[in-house]
């Protein structure tokens, strides 16, 4: 199997969270327990090749940008694809990543305008916004600022509760003022 060289460059400057994992003992485990499965199968001269180095920052690139290949609802392999990799994070995302066998398509949820890029949640978008933050913090070491996060969803929501509010106000002075003035004529 030939690996071109662009894919290996593009692979070894994906993101690894290396200090992170290093702190992360959760994650410290769950690579241990990696390698002794990979030792048990390749056995003990396989693992010369790497360094401790090595090792962690490949397990910080799957743990980070690894893609359940899914056949329905049904996860059939990991894989890690180095276009997604591209792609930024939104909680609530323009677009989704859909499987063609092993081919992955990015399908745009809505239109997507000129100056956008395409974004993909890494999480799943029906969580509340603190189940998310905490999702997104402890398995791939980031604090979301995508406009959900940030609260602007929640600016819009309050502006238009403002709106209705001024707008009922308007309503019911105007409502008022014309029962006034038909008082005022009748009497």
């Amino acid at each position: 199997m030939n690996i071109d060289s662009n894919e290996l460059t593009s692979f070894y400057n994906l993101t690894d969270e290396y200090e992170n994992i290093l702190q992360d003992k959760e994650r410290i485990n769950q690579l241990k327990l990696l390698k002794n499965g990979i030792r048990q199968i390749m056995g003990d001269e396989f693992w010369k090749e790497f360094s401790e180095k090595d090792l962690v920052s490949f397990f910080g690139k799957m743990l980070i940008h690894k893609t359940d290949i899914k056949a329905g609802n049904n996860s059939i392999g990991i894989a890690i694809y180095l276009e997604k990799s591209k792609f930024k994070h939104s909680c609530e995302p323009n677009s989704t990543i859909a499987f063609s066998g092993s081919k992955l398509i990015l399908k745009a949820n809505r239109l997507i305008t000129q100056n956008e890029s395409p974004t993909i949640s890494i999480c799943e978008t029906n969580l509340s916004d603190l189940e998310r933050k905490a999702y997104l913090k402890k398995f791939f070491y980031f604090d979301c600022h995508c406009s959900k996060c940030i609260g602007v969803e929640a600016q819009i929501q309050q502006e238009k509760i403002k709106k209705i509010k001024i707008d009922n106000w308007y309503v019911l002075i105007s409502f008022k003022k014309l029962i006034m003035n038909s008082k005022l004529i009748s009497i």
